[in-house]
């Protein structure tokens, strides 16, 4: 069977041939260098290769550079964290690593050490306020689990929940005594 193709693919010979000529034309004025290029990359700031060494330019950035060192080193003696030191420098944080890096400066990370927002300031606030008030359910538990006061009567005695009774009893290691006959 003939293909329904066979006369486009013979009307597109031409222009093959033509392509093909052209393509000759092209890789034969066009000479490949077999030897690579080499240029030794130079590690260090871009703004120094747009510079002469020793050139006026070059000694305003250096000396720009020392005195972000000094500042980095003095707020990080502070326990300043990177994004203070960004505020603080106007520069970016990528730059400041680089320089602190180069310095062997440790950054600290304030994230760490402190609170990072007020809801957290707050829920430690709050944690610290309600381990304050176990402190004292505590001292008002020991005597009434010593007498053998079940969980919901101590409870009812002091006013604080089932679960916080049982919490604090836990926590604080507090000691049951004997259970009391209550049916009597």
């Amino acid at each position: 069977m003939i293909s329904n193709q066979l006369s486009i693919i013979h009307f597109k010979d031409g222009q093959r041939a033509e392509l093909a000529r052209a393509m000759a034309r092209y890789q034969g004025e066009v000479t490949v260098i077999a030897t690579h290029i080499y240029r030794p990359e130079i590690p260090g700031d871009w703004r120094r290769t747009l510079s002469l060494p020793n050139s006026a330019n070059a000694s305003g950035l250096d000396q720009r550079e020392a005195i972000m060192v000094t500042t980095i080193r003095e707020l990080a003696a502070k326990g300043v964290g990177i994004s203070g030191m960004q505020k603080k420098l106007r520069a970016d944080p990528r730059r400041i690593r680089t320089l602190a890096r180069k310095a062997r400066i440790i950054i600290p990370d304030a994230r760490a050490t402190q609170p990072r927002s007020l809801g957290d300031k707050a829920r430690a606030a709050l944690i610290d306020a309600r381990a304050a008030k176990r402190v004292l359910l505590a001292a008002k538990l020991a005597p009434l689990a010593a007498n053998g006061l079940t969980i919901q009567a101590m409870s009812d005695a002091t006013g604080a929940s089932k679960r916080t009774v049982m919490a604090t009893i836990n926590e604080h290691g507090i000691v049951r005594g004997p259970k009391m006959n209550l049916e009597a």
